[in-house]
């Protein structure tokens, strides 16, 4: 049996004193700087609206513990993290923070009082489900989104409307009153040679 008192290389390994910071950790702090630089530069959002999800994810509780979450660790287990953020449990890998924001990827997350006029944004131009969910993608994310947009998208009193495709009725077409009045043709082809009929 191993006593903790005869083990000597992990005891000499766990006083081992850390580093002190040096030029390497503030070349990797200007590197992240530079890289949000240009992500913001890039990012498909106006100022304004930026500007208010941030204040949006700073008044909301479940935002402010995911940031808290992102910060500091993720407990091991789902049933550990607070019962507001276990939704976001299967992409934690996936969130950061940048310049305050709370992000999936590159996309924003959007807080709980901002979803619905998201929503009606992403659903503005009536389009369907499959494009209302492309454009979503490209710059918002919460979970059950594109349950969300389905919902809105089927709720929509102008796309039930439209949706619904009542055929043309046929017209006939008024019968001649001599012949050859009326004279019509079509293309034809048999064994290799054209006709016109």
């Amino acid at each position: 049996m191993w006593l903790g008192s005869s083990f000597y290389i992990p005891d000499t390994l766990s006083w081992y004193p850390a580093e002190a910071a040096d030029e390497k950790d503030d070349l990797k702090i200007s590197e992240i700087e530079v890289f949000e630089s240009q992500f913001m530069a890039e990012f498909r959002a106006s100022d304004t609206r930026i500007q208010e999800v941030l204040q949006a994810q700073m008044a909301d509780t479940t935002c402010k513990k995911l940031k808290k979450l992102v910060q500091k660790g993720w407990p091991w287990k789902p049933s550990a993290a607070p019962v507001s953020c276990r939704a976001f449990w299967s992409v934690q890998g996936e969130l950061s923070i940048i310049r305050g924001l709370l992000m999936k990827g590159t996309t924003l997350v959007i807080p709980t009082a901002l979803r619905k006029g998201i929503l009606t944004r992403i659903h503005i131009g009536h389009m369907g489900t499959k494009k209302c969910i492309e454009r979503a993608r490209a710059t918002v994310w919460w979970p059950g989104i594109t349950n969300d947009i389905k919902t809105c998208i089927f709720s929509c009193e102008t796309c039930l409307k439209e949706k619904t495709n009542i055929p043309e009725p046929l017209i006939p077409s008024p019968l001649s009153q001599a012949p050859l009045e009326v004279v019509g043709t079509d293309l034809a082809e048999r064994k290799g040679k054209h006709y016109i009929i």
